[in-house]
């Protein structure tokens, strides 16, 4: 696969279409658009070796019932 395909896809991808929209436009599987954009990317993203210790979880209103949060 040639890797202006796969930037293109990385890059529309990035500015916020999904994997289908994309896979369609460039006529192509939603597989293979993840693949792309994995390709790509995996380069920019360090791994994580470890957690913090501490991760904050926010509540949010939404249908819970006779609970006022979820």
């Amino acid at each position: 696969m040639l890797i202006d395909f796969k930037k293109l896809i990385s890059i529309e991808l990035i500015q916020g279409k999904n994997f289908k929209d994309t896979a369609f436009r460039f006529q192509t599987s939603s597989t293979t658009a993840i693949r792309c954009f994995v390709e790509i990317t995996s380069s920019m993203v360090d791994e994580v070796k470890e957690l913090p210790k501490v991760i904050e979880i926010d509540e949010y209103k939404g249908d819970a019932g006779n609970e006022e949060y979820h």
